[in-house]
């Protein structure tokens, strides 16, 4: 069975202590999920940026890549503001990385 992007979004929920975040209609993620992503790691990034951007710069706070395939912001539409899974794969990464580095 292939993983959604609520799977993802579940796992991410529950690493950081917070509630599930709901998939909204499309499959877009939402912004919430990613500002308390900044919060419940105490990243200091602004949450004001676009959500690709909140998302790269959690990936690269976590000594991760984030490449075209992970937000929408290059497809020949610009494809608005959406993470894709390969995007939110990555973000889960980055949360068990920099969660781990808390606990150091």
């Amino acid at each position: 069975m292939r993983e959604t992007k609520q799977d993802v979004l579940n796992d991410i929920a529950m690493m950081i202590g917070r509630r599930p975040y709901p998939v909204s209609v499309g499959s877009t993620e939402l912004k919430a999920a990613l500002t308390d992503i900044n919060e419940a790691l105490r990243l200091g990034l602004d949450p004001d940026v676009s959500k690709p951007e909140l998302a790269e710069a959690i990936a690269r706070r976590a000594e991760l890549a984030w490449d075209l395939d992970c937000d929408s912001r290059h497809t020949p539409s610009g494809g608005g503001s959406t993470i894709t899974l390969v995007g939110l794969q990555r973000l889960r990464e980055a949360v068990r990385k920099l969660k781990h580095r808390l606990r150091a």
